[in-house]
């Protein structure tokens, strides 16, 4: 059976094509309480770096953009993505440097990453980290390359949101 994946980014003001918005001021939406991550962007977004960079390929200024897990779904050419460590994680761990080639973005299986099966509950919730990582490769493996869709779609904290009405935003494209 073939399988379609839909995949959260952050709002992106020029659409998501690998490069540092034009106006990065602008673009309070990345920051918003419902982008994904949120609340990281937030903690590491560099207001003065990315307007020094404005329009610039991320390809020639890595670790620019807080939002590199996802401002390269429709760029042109591989760029590097920072996964910065969040900052509850006590500074124990990198950052996570990631080669995205053209028209990549990062996402996970997030109900295999927290659904009971994983979960080990002795007085701490901790994780199963084995069983995660085979949650993931089965998640993944479903997808066929060149022939499933990717749902790609933007939470609330999206220009077309306000407070009276929340809603998101999508595009699709061919999987690979």
């Amino acid at each position: 059976m073939l399988n379609h994946m839909s995949l959260r980014l952050v709002w992106h003001s020029d659409g998501w094509n690998g490069h540092i918005c034009k106006n990065p001021e602008a673009n309070p939406y990345c920051v918003g309480q419902y982008s994904y991550p949120g609340t990281l962007i937030k903690e590491n977004r560099n207001i003065d770096d990315e307007k020094t960079h404005a329009g610039e390929s991320c390809a020639s200024c890595p670790g620019v953009a807080a939002c590199s897990l996802s401002i390269n779904a429709f760029g042109k050419e591989t760029i590097t993505a920072t996964a910065q460590t969040p900052k509850w994680w006590n500074g124990k761990a990198d950052p996570a440097e990631i080669t995205l080639p053209p028209a990549t973005a990062c996402t996970w299986n997030y109900e295999g990453m927290y659904s009971e099966d994983v979960v080990k509950h002795s007085g701490v919730q901790k994780y199963d980290y084995d069983k995660r990582k085979s949650n993931a490769e089965a998640y993944y493996s479903q997808f066929q390359e060149g022939r499933s869709l990717i749902f790609y779609y933007a939470g609330y904290s999206n220009p077309f949101s306000d407070d009276e009405y929340n809603g998101y935003v999508g595009f699709v494209r061919i999987y690979g």
